[in-house]
């Protein structure tokens, strides 16, 4: 009987895990709850509630930390990415605790945004971030 080598793996368990890829199922809470892939292409989905309406979103940091955040930035939100429509905002990250990106109010005005709509925040570079809002 022949023993199997670890460098031996079929080529199907390769092509089954892409390599690069990781997906995460954060804990539902008020600061963190969501569902991430980093990429590429990364995204992360978030269910608005008031706090990110009015004051900030909460991003997990090994989030920010893989698409390269790491200190302080203003990135751009655009609902049509063939659109000139464009909003900024500021992430902040923070050692040991989610990163905030503040500054979203006049988005959600502009949007339409309410509480409990989810978006989608694809990552199309670290500053350009493509939203995709489902209406609850």
């Amino acid at each position: 009987m022949k023993r199997k080598r670890e460098d031996d793996r079929s080529i199907s368990e390769e092509q089954k895990r892409p390599k690069g890829f990781m997906t995460s199922w954060c804990k539902a809470s008020s600061k963190t709850g969501c569902i991430f892939e980093i990429g590429p292409p990364a995204w992360i989905k978030k269910e608005i509630n008031m706090w990110a309406i009015q004051n900030r979103l909460y991003l997990p940091p090994v989030f920010c930390k893989a698409i390269g955040i790491q200190e302080p930035c203003t990135i751009t939100l655009k609902t049509s990415m063939s659109s000139t429509t464009s909003w900024q905002a500021r992430v902040i990250p923070y050692n040991n605790s989610s990163h905030h990106v503040c500054g979203l109010k006049r988005f959600c005005q502009d949007n339409g945004i309410k509480v409990g709509d989810v978006c989608t925040f694809k990552i199309v570079d670290t500053t350009l971030w493509h939203v995709i809002i489902e209406p609850r």
